[in-house]
């Protein structure tokens, strides 16, 4: 995927195993409705720079792209909000690369069942792993845009330079959100902020099913639950 051919208007894109879908620096995707998703069972590499950032976002958000995408004949008419399109996610020893990638209004509705998919009982919301790997650096995941990270088949997933935004409206005691849900798995974290959740990681998995975490350079802000932005707090202290 290109920068000139963008914006793309995402429904369902599937990459197969032995396969590749490289999106280019200044590539633009925006999620079409709450069923819009990557599903990846390859490799997946969105590697933006410092001036030509990959965004993927709602169709919606008037911020980015042509105007003309967001006319009313697309049915998509409104402010975007949290959970307008779905995310990407990873599965069956997939594996990923995310480099100056900004994801804004993603994140499935809790209530929703794909068929395709297994999102029935994930917590939360964006990028979901199984038995797969992703590697972040110096991307940006807003209002809604939060790491999901089920790991039940030994994913890994690498953070640095890079800030997980829950967004303020977004807080609800009742269905918390969280930044990254882990359960087995490995967490490598450098220089990753953590702000507006409820928690910032969370596992409920018992002791022996914990991940495997390294961490440096971890900030939280804006917590509406201040004892919680690590749950259990023997996981990670921030």
């Amino acid at each position: 995927m290109t920068k000139e051919g963008s914006p793309y208007i995402l429904e369902v894109y599937t990459v197969p195993a032995g396969k590749t879908l490289r999106l280019e620096p200044g590539t633009m995707i925006k999620g079409l409705n709450k069923t819009s998703r990557f599903m990846i069972d390859g490799i997946f590499s969105a590697e933006g720079t410092a001036d030509e950032k990959i965004i993927f976002t709602s169709i919606r958000d008037r911020s980015f792209g042509d105007d003309r995408l967001n006319a009313a004949s697309l049915g998509e008419e409104g402010d975007p909000e949290s959970e307008d399109w779905v995310g990407l996610w990873l599965e069956n020893g997939a594996s990923g690369t995310l480099k100056y990638a900004d994801f804004r209004y993603s994140g499935f509705d809790p209530y929703l069942c794909v068929a395709t998919v297994a999102v029935c009982g994930y917590f939360s919301r964006t990028v979901a792993l199984d038995a797969s790997s992703l590697v972040v650096e110096n991307s940006t995941f807003i209002a809604g845009g939060i790491v999901v990270f089920n790991s039940e088949n030994s994913s890994s997933l690498s953070l640095s330079d890079t800030t997980l935004d829950g967004s303020p409206n977004l807080i609800i005691p009742e269905d918390p959100i969280f930044g990254i849900y882990a359960v087995g798995g490995s967490l490598n974290l450098r220089n990753v902020i953590f702000k507006n959740f409820y928690y910032g990681i969370r596992s409920d998995a018992r002791e022996w099913n914990w991940p495997a975490v390294t961490a440096e350079g971890i900030t939280a802000e804006n917590f509406i639950n201040v004892t919680y932005p690590v749950k259990p707090a023997a996981l990670l202290p921030l």
